[in-house]
């Protein structure tokens, strides 16, 4: 292994891109550790050597135990211990890397020692500004009668701290960098770049000829997501023969808006080799969250082949300006994109307007899907971002050094 190469630490209190991300590193030789509340059975699907993963994956257990069994005060509660007592085991065992790149709220005792032996401290934040995701989401709940906890006080200190201590904040998208921006944060504190896909996986399927639009949307069916606004979208379209195929778990805040609907079809969270089926049986993937720091169904859709129709709270925006910066402007402030489309949040008339104006124009759905294919020669997979991270680190690391 090279000594050239900087040697990173990744803590994360769950999985999330993390893996994704060790598993890059690793292949470049720049793993140092990952810490984790996931066992090692786990981690070794990503092809991280044990010798490199500590973990304590009892935590995991508290926090599932909690979630299903204790009111969601409580269940708050113990989530914050996990992540405090987390957050020390980190630092216990990070070793001695050059870099610690740990996941926002649960950095507070993995940076302070690390800063305490010159170590670099990066911070993953991959939603929103806290304080700006608190505004979205309780207005949301609010609007719709949702229980809501409002006291956020221990998370915002947890973000927050983080967000001091850290060298770099690494974001994945415009929204997030912009919300960051309007809470205060500086710009040359942020480093945007978006998120990959595994293009082993996700891949196009043949086109076939068919009767309708099949639109699709993956991920949890919570309020966040804004499934609200795409099921009365698609309703409001009236397009004959037309699906809508929803995937993901949890159903409890949506199911009474599609219990007589026989074009949406429900189902629950798959594994990821059998979500590939459903891309490659759909002709359009919507998606309408309300916050998101980038869906990573989203990268999966395009790779696919499938044009995206997205909220600008979503992260999708970025995939969409990777092949052109420069939005054909339409009504509604709808933005079309050679591979599909941008709206506001919330704006189901606009989901509407986009899935009809695919279905009249098949000339306008064939050139997306085509143009979503091209996404597959951009540098979009996993190890194309570990290695903008990887460059990430070395430019810090350089211009520390030469600082003195």
């Amino acid at each position: 292994m090279s000594e050239s190469i900087p040697q990173i630490t990744i803590s994360v209190p769950g999985r999330w891109h993390a893996f994704d991300l060790a598993k890059g590193l690793e292949a470049a030789g720049a793993l140092h550790r990952l810490i984790t509340i996931y066992p090692k059975s786990f981690t070794r699907k990503w092809d991280i050597p044990d010798s490199k993963v500590r973990t304590l994956p009892f935590l995991i257990y508290i926090q599932r135990v909690a979630q299903r069994y204790l009111p969601n005060r409580l269940s708050k509660y113990v989530n914050v211990l996990v992540l405090r007592f987390f957050s020390y085991f980190a630092a216990c065992v990070m070793g001695t890397p050059e870099v610690v790149h740990a996941w926002s709220g649960s950095s507070s005792s993995i940076f302070k020692k690390a800063k305490s032996r010159g170590i670099l401290c990066i911070l993953e934040r991959s939603s929103s500004h806290i304080r700006e995701q608190y505004s979205i989401l309780s207005q949301e709940a609010s609007i719709l009668g949702i229980p809501f906890d409002a006291d956020w006080t221990e998370a915002f200190k947890a973000e927050e701290d983080g967000y001091r201590d850290a060298a770099r904040i690494f974001v994945p998208s415009l929204f997030v960098y912009s919300s960051m921006i309007k809470r205060g944060i500086l710009e040359d504190k942020l480093f945007l770049n978006g998120f990959g896909a595994d293009l082993s996986v996700f891949k196009p399927a043949h086109d076939c000829q068919h009767k309708g639009l099949r639109v699709i949307c993956a991920g949890s069916k919570s309020y966040r997501k804004g499934l609200r606004y795409l099921i009365q979208a698609f309703k409001d379209a009236q397009i004959d023969g037309s699906t809508l195929t929803l995937v993901g778990g949890g159903c409890e805040q949506i199911e009474h808006l599609i219990v007589d609907a026989e074009s949406i079809k429900n189902h629950p969270r798959v594994p990821q080799n059998q979500l590939v089926d459903f891309y490659q049986g759909s002709d359009l993937f919507v998606h309408p969250s309300i916050e998101e720091g980038q869906s990573m169904v989203q990268l999966q859709a395009l790779a696919c082949g499938l044009p995206l129709v997205c909220t600008r709270n979503t992260g999708g925006e970025d995939l969409l300006r990777a092949l052109s910066k420069k939005p054909l402007r339409l009504d509604k402030n709808i933005e079309q994109y050679p591979a599909g489309f941008v709206v506001d949040a919330k704006d189901a008339d606009a989901l509407a307007y986009c899935m009809k104006h695919l279905d009249e124009q098949p000339e306008l759905l064939a050139s997306m899907k085509e143009a979503a294919r091209r996404m597959r020669d951009r540098p979009f997979s996993w190890m194309d971002y570990a290695l903008r991270n990887l460059a990430e680190y070395e430019r810090l690391l350089a211009k520390r050094s030469k600082e003195g």
